[in-house]
């Protein structure tokens, strides 16, 4: 019986103990959130080289946009990007979401993200507060993915990036048994960075494609430039058709103001963006003028001129703001 007040206080001492520790515990800290976001509206306006009946002026909201991103861990990050076309009748996750992905630093170096991401190539951003001009190169608009889902792992040290990943097709949320796979390689300093994106898929599709995009940007002082350079190759039928483009665009700022010229030639075998109806040549050139407004408040002014090899030059203007926060 002399046992028993033993028994009973081991586990008195375990609990006490727990306890203790848990009341010295540091509360974890709560995730850390930012939402940022915009509204983005034009006035459109096509000048020549429309069919008669369909100029006129457009005028309305382009896109609504809300970014979420969370740090609940300093090693992971996760962001969503919400978006809204208005003039889009199509509703579907995909349409309503830009980005969904996480980031998972590894350590030393090393990284792994998942999701549905923006596609790492090129010198052209999808929004517009990342923009220096109303509209996007024949390049980026026929000849690339915009968004890819999938699997990236890589490693970023001082100067350097490679990484490898396995996404579905081209700007689909999902392609059962189309497996695309990609790999980039990005060397940048503080004023020049060169990237080479290399993409290969569907691998079990007849109308497999590779994707080669070279690009590079330079900062000399108030001038911002920009090269990017395209070759691609796809299936077509019983042969292979090609590709190859070229975008080079310049940005000089003066002030709070900026003015960026950009110049794009795009030969595709398969017509534009696959389709043969287009033709298979556009060459642009694009003249425009950011400037500000009020605090998050910016505009900018586009006169563009477009050059196909299937009907008549086209030349449009557009005056966009976009007010972020």
């Amino acid at each position: 019986m002399r046992s028993r007040p033993c028994a009973l206080f081991f586990p008195m001492v375990v609990v006490a103990l727990a306890q203790a520790a848990h009341a010295e515990a540091p509360a974890p800290e709560p995730a850390r959130i930012a939402f940022h976001g915009f509204v983005d509206g034009s006035l459109f306006a096509p000048i020549s080289g429309y069919a008669a009946g369909s100029r006129g002026v457009i005028l309305g909201v382009d896109q609504v946009e809300l970014d979420v991103l969370a740090n609940p861990f300093d090693n992971v990050a996760i962001r969503m990007d919400l978006n809204w076309f208005p003039t889009s009748d199509a509703v579907s996750f995909d349409a309503l979401v830009e980005q969904a992905r996480v980031d998972i630093g590894l350590g030393a170096g090393w990284f792994l993200r998942f999701g549905k991401l923006n596609a790492p190539l090129g010198i052209e951003l999808q929004d517009p507060v990342d923009m220096f001009q109303f509209s996007y190169s024949p390049l980026f608009f026929y000849a690339q993915p915009s968004n890819l889902t999938g699997l990236f792992a890589g490693w970023s040290g001082k100067g350097l990036e490679a990484q490898l990943f396995a996404t579905n097709d081209w700007d689909q949320p999902g392609t059962p048994a189309a497996l695309s796979l990609g790999g980039r390689v990005q060397v940048s300093s503080d004023t020049r960075t060169i990237g080479l994106t290399a993409l290969v898929g569907p691998l079990r599709d007849e109308g497999r494609r590779l994707l080669l995009d070279l690009d590079l940007s330079l900062v000399v002082g108030d001038l911002r430039v920009w090269v990017e350079a395209l070759l691609g190759r796809q299936r077509v039928g019983e042969g292979d058709a090609t590709t190859w483009g070229l975008t080079v665009k310049g940005n000089y700022a003066f002030g709070a103001h900026s003015l960026t010229l950009r110049a794009s030639w795009l030969d595709a075998e398969a017509g534009l963006g696959g389709q043969p109806e287009l033709g298979r040549r556009n060459g642009e050139l694009t003249l425009a003028w950011l400037f500000p407004i009020a605090s998050g408040v910016a505009g900018v002014a586009e006169l563009r001129a477009d050059d196909y090899e299937v009907g008549d030059p086209v030349l449009t203007g557009a005056l966009e703001l976009t007010a972020s926060f």
